[in-house]
């Protein structure tokens, strides 16, 4: 469930409000407003609207999801949080929310608060495959690789093209060092989508481990070509060279990745290319 889920039950929920009665038209257009900013990336005023509908009726279940949302939007999360479940306190139709509830969990590392809050999703969705990829996610997160298994390959079930499920399912064999399910999973997102440069770049990994350097190569390679910007495989691909000791090819690679990185301000893989680029003839 994404925002344009959320986003239309908060607008149907606003006009017939929480307990069955209409909102006020200036309530409502202050909110329309807000749900407008919000759409346009413009989080900061969605708060502000959203704290003055607030402080006039605190009663809309709406307006603290909306308002949760825009934390989210500024990475807010924990402030993002409280206000969701304020939100579904105030109108359990929201429950829907337990799903972002997890999400910023996972995003602030607390893996189990995040598991508790996808199972309460599924408890009544019980066949909302992103919550089970979700779920995935966050027990690999914890190293409970066997849990996180069953629950890609239970999204996978109820969606056979879910191509993410499949890079995730992957990506889990790898860890695990079964690396033949590995590239099989990844083989599998491309017979589906030819164009994801994820999978490429993982399949990338994967041959390498199993001593495929120029399957690996190859992969990185496709990778790049389908998406120019994917810093991580101009990393991956430099470090395959550095690998076989060709540190000039290697050095061409890690300079791109790390103007891609300064670019979208990943200071963390800047900092390490950095570091890897001095040792570097």
């Amino acid at each position: 469930m994404g925002k344009a889920v959320i986003k239309c039950a908060i607008t149907i929920l606003l006009i017939v409000g929480p307990n069955s009665y209409v909102v006020g038209d200036e309530i409502q257009t202050t909110f329309q407003q807000a749900q407008a900013f919000f759409d346009n990336g413009d989080y900061r005023r969605t708060i502000e609207l959203c704290q003055q509908l607030i402080a006039r009726d605190p009663s809309y279940a709406s307006v603290y999801v909306l308002l949760a949302m825009a934390y989210d939007g500024l990475g807010q999360y924990r402030r993002a949080i409280s206000n969701y479940e304020r939100g579904v306190a105030l109108n359990a139709d929201f429950s829907i929310a337990y799903d972002h509830i997890g999400t910023d969990y996972d995003r602030l590392g607390e893996h189990e608060k995040a598991i508790t809050y996808y199972a309460k999703v599924l408890e009544k969705y019980p066949n909302d495959q992103k919550i089970y990829y979700n779920m995935c996610i966050a027990y690999q997160s914890l190293g409970r690789h066997q849990e996180a298994l069953s629950h890609c390959q239970r999204a996978i079930e109820l969606d056979p093209n879910y191509t993410e499920a499949y890079n995730n399912l992957g990506s889990v064999y790898g860890t695990i060092g079964q690396l033949d399910k590995a590239i099989a999973s990844f083989k599998k997102v491309l017979e589906i989508d030819p164009g994801d440069y994820l999978a490429y770049n993982n399949l990338g990994f994967a041959y390498y481990s199993t001593g495929q350097i120029e399957r690996a190569i190859e992969s990185h390679q496709k990778a790049i070509e389908i998406n120019p910007g994917y810093a991580e495989a101009y990393s991956s691909l430099g470090g395959v060279y550095l690998s076989l000791d060709k540190p000039k090819e290697a050095k061409k690679y890690f300079l791109e990745a790390k103007k891609l990185f300064e670019q979208r301000n990943d200071h963390k893989n800047t900092r390490r290319l950095e570091d890897l680029l001095k040792s570097l003839p």
